[in-house]
């Protein structure tokens, strides 16, 4: 299909189409698969069809950008850049205020490191500009299938992550990449977050914030 005229208007028809094709494919989803789900009594209550179209929609979206792209001679190299000027532009929107540092603490259901063992808590910058050789980063254990997922996931706290230690810190074609122990070159819009402290059961900072670990 060919789209004619200005771009509100090949938007509002993008979006016309995006929506027809998602509810074709999630009634589709019904009708060949999921009839045969033990979970289908539930599935009113779980949403997991509208979940997994909509997951499948975003992947096919952005390989059709990354096909374009790549049909109009944009380096393959470029890609990466690409994804992450998108993520850049996207969180930036999400982050309008850099007046407050947002903390977490996450417990580590496993050893991550001589540094982090099971059940110690790390406390979390999920502001990754600082960051500077020697500090413990997470990022997600594989590599997010979209730049959608990765917003999503990292808002919603669910990303599975991993640590992983700066060993030195890059700018390369406008972005600020970090190199790990592992030799992997990282842009910092991939980050979860910087490891600030890591507070163990002997600490007197786990007491007093009423730390309990679950392992």
């Amino acid at each position: 299909m060919t789209f004619r005229g200005g771009i509100s208007k090949n938007l509002e028809e993008f979006r016309a189409l995006t929506g027809k094709h998602y509810g074709d494919l999630v009634d589709a989803l019904e009708d060949n698969y999921c009839w045969k789900c033990p979970m289908r009594s539930t599935s009113s209550e779980t949403f997991c069809r509208e979940a997994e179209i909509w997951i499948r929609l975003s992947n096919a979206f952005e390989q059709g950008i990354q096909e374009e792209l790549l049909y109009r001679n944009v380096p393959l190299g470029c890609l990466e850049l690409i994804t992450t000027k998108v993520l850049q532009k996207k969180m930036k929107n999400e982050h309008k205020s850099p007046k407050f540092h947002k903390l977490s603490f996450l417990e580590a259901d496993e050893d991550l490191s001589t540094y982090v063992k099971k059940g110690s808590f790390m406390m979390v910058d999920e502001d990754t500009k600082s960051v500077k050789k020697g500090d413990l980063v997470l990022m997600p254990r594989s590599c997010p299938l979209s730049s959608f997922w990765f917003l999503k996931m990292s808002q919603l706290d669910k990303m599975p992550l991993k640590l992983f230690k700066v060993m030195a810190v890059s700018h390369e074609k406008g972005l600020k990449c970090i190199k790990t122990e592992e030799g992997f070159k990282v842009p910092l819009e991939y980050f979860y977050g910087v490891v600030v402290k890591v507070v163990r059961e002997e600490d007197p900072l786990y007491t007093e914030l009423g730390l309990k670990s679950n392992f």
